[in-house]
């Protein structure tokens, strides 16, 4: 997971390490501006992105 501002930061990361196609989960940026419930929001709009990204096959 990563804020938008840090995408292309994680994609070349990840290439870097070999791991080029990992999943990565993008939030909006800024995260830390953002009250609880829009954070909750957030999350309820990503968990499907997120258990994807844990259990698709390699």
């Amino acid at each position: 997971m990563i804020t938008a501002a840090f995408q292309t930061a994680a994609q070349l990361r990840a290439k870097t390490l070999g791991l080029e196609g990992h999943p990565i989960v993008v939030l909006p940026h800024p995260l830390a501006s953002k009250t609880e419930d829009e954070v909750k929001t957030i999350a309820r709009d990503l968990v499907g992105s997120v258990a994807g990204g844990l259990t698709r096959a390699a």
